[in-house]
């Protein structure tokens, strides 16, 4: 006779992979195994799982998008610099100019070391 056949709900499924959770946390989740989940997708969808998931994850990046934006237009410094550093190529270090002062690439010939004297009330022992 056998084992009954396992059911998924793969619209629970679909809504996992879109907060872009793996197979084995959804197999784990469904209390079944990660092969088990592979065997009832090819037979259900005809594909493998990783296939399915890509594309039901994918369709979870979208959203997470949109409220990324929001909180940034929202006025949250934090997500406006991320973004500007992702889409405007922004970036927190300060360009250094690598051009000597005759105007070229070469380095200089001479540096010049000048060294601040120790204030009065420094302790230098």
């Amino acid at each position: 006779m056998g084992r009954p056949e396992v059911e998924i709900d793969w619209s629970a499924v679909d809504k996992l992979l879109q907060i872009q959770c793996t197979g084995k946390e959804i197999a784990s989740l469904l209390n079944m195994s990660y092969n088990t989940l592979e065997r009832k997708c090819k037979k259900d969808h005809k594909r493998n799982f990783e296939d399915y998931s890509q594309e039901k994850r994918a369709g979870g990046l979208p959203s997470l998008r949109r409220r990324q934006w929001t909180k940034a237009m929202d006025g949250d410094s934090t997500m406006l610099i991320w973004l500007g550093k992702q889409y405007l190529e922004q970036t927190d270090k300060k360009q250094t100019d690598l051009t000597s002062s005759d105007g070229s690439m070469s380095p200089p010939d001479q540096i010049e070391i000048v060294a601040a004297p120790f204030p009065d009330d420094f302790d230098q022992g």
